[in-house]
C-alpha cells in the first residue's frame, strides 16, 4: 500500500489515495488502528484517505483507535497540501474539501512554486455543555465545544501552575 505521512501543528496522519474507491468505509477503522499503530505500524493520530464524493474532494478522517472524526483543522490543511502535491499538481489559491462537518474553504499561498501557507475557515464553534473535570486531584471548569469535533475548553488562571501535558491527557 502507497501512504505518505504528513504533520501539522503537533498532529501527524497517514494519508492514503483512494480515489479509485477501492478501499471500502467499512475497513476504514480497522486500517485507521493498523496504521497508526506508534508501535506495530507507521504511527499517526489519525488515518486520511482521499477521495471525491459529489464532485469534490473528501477528507475521509479515522483517528487512531479506528474512530470516525467529522474534521480535524490540522487534518484538512495537510488534505490541501496533499492533494495539491499529488493529485492537481499545480498550483491553485483555492480548493474547497468536503468534511463529515461540511466543506471548508481551503486558503493557499505559495512563494514562487513552493506552497508556504494553507488556511482554513473552521467557521464558529457549536457548544455543547459546560462540564467539571477531575485530573490529578485538581477540579477544572471547562466546557465542551464542536469544531466539527468534540474539544474540552477551560480558562485558568493559573494555567503555569497545571501540568498541561499530563492534566491535559487524563482529562481528554
Amino acid at each position: 500500500m502507497k501512504f505518505e505521512k504528513y504533520h501539522g501543528t503537533g498532529n501527524d496522519f497517514v494519508f492514503i489515495d483512494n480515489l479509485d474507491g477501492k478501499i471500502s468505509v467499512l475497513d476504514m477503522p480497522k486500517l485507521a488502528e493498523k496504521l497508526c499503530d506508534r508501535h506495530f505500524g507507521i504511527g499517526a493520530d489519525g488515518l486520511i484517505g482521499v477521495k471525491m464524493h459529489e464532485g469534490k474532494y473528501f477528507m475521509d478522517y479515522w483517528n487512531s483507535d479506528g474512530s470516525f472524526a467529522e474534521m480535524c483543522g490540522n487534518g484538512v490543511r495537510c488534505t490541501a497540501h496533499y492533494i495539491v502535491k499529488n493529485i492537481e499538481k499545480k498550483n491553485i489559491p483555492e480548493l474547497i474539501i468536503k468534511t463529515g462537518d461540511g466543506d471548508k474553504i481551503i486558503k493557499l499561498e505559495y512563494d514562487n512554486d513552493e506552497l508556504v501557507s494553507v488556511r482554513v475557515n473552521m467557521g464558529k464553534p457549536e457548544f455543547l455543555e459546560e462540564v467539571e473535570v477531575s485530573a490529578d486531584e485538581r477540579t477544572f471548569n471547562g466546557s465542551y465545544i464542536s469544531m466539527g469535533n468534540p474539544h474540552y475548553i477551560m480558562f485558568d488562571e493559573a494555567l503555569t501552575d497545571a501540568n498541561v501535558l499530563t492534566q491535559g491527557s487524563k482529562i481528554e
